[in-house]
């Protein structure tokens, strides 16, 4: 499902993708991320919900973020119930791990990376209802996360966070 028609329409291609992320040398990372959206057995681009934030005066903002790759955005009691429980682990996001996901990355790390390793977050969402919580870390200077695009590929969820 997509809740962003503009930056769907942007992800069918790989000028929108370079547009996006950068084309990387010679494009190869648009066309990386164009492969991987085109050949995605389901994909969407859902709402990003910010549950908590941190600012450590490090330059640095850290977010918990939420999405839904359902059909209908996260209702309001199970959001206040998220909000209250990302709250409660938040001070642990710089310590507990973090991601730029700027570009499409597994949302569990699929065992490769160390993000893998780091569920504190990760296991505040509900994967079988389609609900995902991950920790973010972006520039102090940058808006706060508006979208979630993601991507279902061999059964692994993609997601990536396009610049505002």
């Amino acid at each position: 499902m997509s809740q962003n028609p503009q930056l769907t329409a942007k992800l069918a291609s790989v000028d929108g993708l370079k547009e996006l992320f950068g084309g990387g040398l010679f494009g190869k990372r648009a066309k990386k991320n164009h492969a991987l959206f085109s050949g995605a057995a389901s994909k969407g681009v859902a709402r990003a919900t910010v549950l908590a934030t941190r600012d450590y005066g490090d330059d640095n903002v850290y977010h918990v973020v939420a999405f839904s790759t359902g059909r209908d955005p996260i209702d309001g009691a199970r959001l206040a119930a998220l909000r209250q429980r990302a709250e409660g682990v938040a001070d642990e996001l710089r310590t507990h791990g973090y991601f730029y996901y700027d570009t499409p990355t597994v949302w569990d790390g699929d065992g490769k990376i160390w993000i893998s390793e780091k569920p504190l977050f990760r296991d505040l969402g509900a994967p079988a209802e389609g609900l995902y919580v991950f920790p973010l870390q972006e520039s102090a200077t940058a808006s706060a996360p508006t979208d979630v695009a993601w991507a279902v590929v061999d059964g692994k969820l993609h997601i990536v966070v396009p610049a505002q």
